[in-house]
């Protein structure tokens, strides 16, 4: 770069100045550039180790509930309520669910929001999931053709 020149048994010989200068300046830029370069490899191996991270806390929240799903007794079933259904606007205790279908309710889920062991006074919406439990297999078939019903 023209910057020095190197004298045997002399030594270093600065030749201009302004060179030297520039090519500071230049090396700088180069540092900088390389030491922004290891700062964003450093941040993607942490964003991978984060998501590495959350995809174990994952694996454990879905471990977690099969087996609390397969170690109880009682396994909810669910149905939606589609928005021409004749339980619309109506109660559960108007709707007399268990009479006509053998399950029980045990939660409505709207929209997000459970409300476990709804009482007889609770009114169903379109897009309520109704949560239950029945005895028998038939009793899946009955629940969905009773809230289907227009």
């Amino acid at each position: 770069m023209g910057v020095i020149d190197v004298i045997e048994k002399k030594g270093i010989l600065v030749k201009s100045q302004s060179a030297a200068n520039t090519y500071i300046k230049e090396f700088k830029a180069k540092d900088h550039i390389l030491s922004m370069r290891e700062a964003i490899t450093r941040m993607i191996e942490e964003k991978r180790s984060i998501e590495d991270a959350v995809l174990q806390q994952l694996d454990s929240v879905i471990e977690e509930a099969v087996l609390l799903k397969s170690i109880g007794i009682i396994t909810p079933l669910n149905v939606k309520i589609g928005d021409a259904s004749h339980l619309i606007g109506k109660t559960i205790g108007e709707v007399r669910f268990w009479e006509y279908t053998g399950a029980t309710i045990i939660g409505i889920n709207r929209m997000g929001q459970l409300f476990l062991s709804p009482g007889p006074k609770l009114v169903f919406y379109p897009g309520d999931v109704i949560l239950y439990v029945g005895n028998e297999p038939s009793d899946t078939d009955r629940v969905i053709k009773y809230v289907d019903k227009q």
